[in-house]
């Protein structure tokens, strides 16, 4: 047992993991949205994503596209905003 302690603690001061656990801690103070209320992380993230303004999306979407990365998630929550922008503006 104490091998196992001693395991966890070195995982506590790995940089990644650290950051990691920060964001997550970060965004559920921000906007009270806890990763343990999801089924998958896929959900949380959608739930997080779906709390960003529109720009804020928009942003992360051109910063992944420079970068060469797909996130579908992102995708996905950016088309329904901009969809549902679309929709309230025809109707208007």
């Amino acid at each position: 047992m104490p091998n196992l302690i001693l395991d966890e603690n070195k995982a506590l001061l790995e940089p990644e993991f650290h950051g990691a656990i920060t964001m997550i801690s970060n965004i559920k103070e921000k906007h009270g949205i806890d990763l343990l209320n999801y089924d998958s992380f896929e959900d949380y993230m959608t739930a997080y994503l779906s709390s960003l303004d529109t720009k804020v999306l928009e942003c992360m979407k051109h910063c992944l596209d420079s970068g060469g990365i797909s996130d579908e998630v992102l995708d996905a929550v950016l088309e329904a905003r901009l969809t549902n922008t679309t929709m309230l503006a025809v109707s208007i």
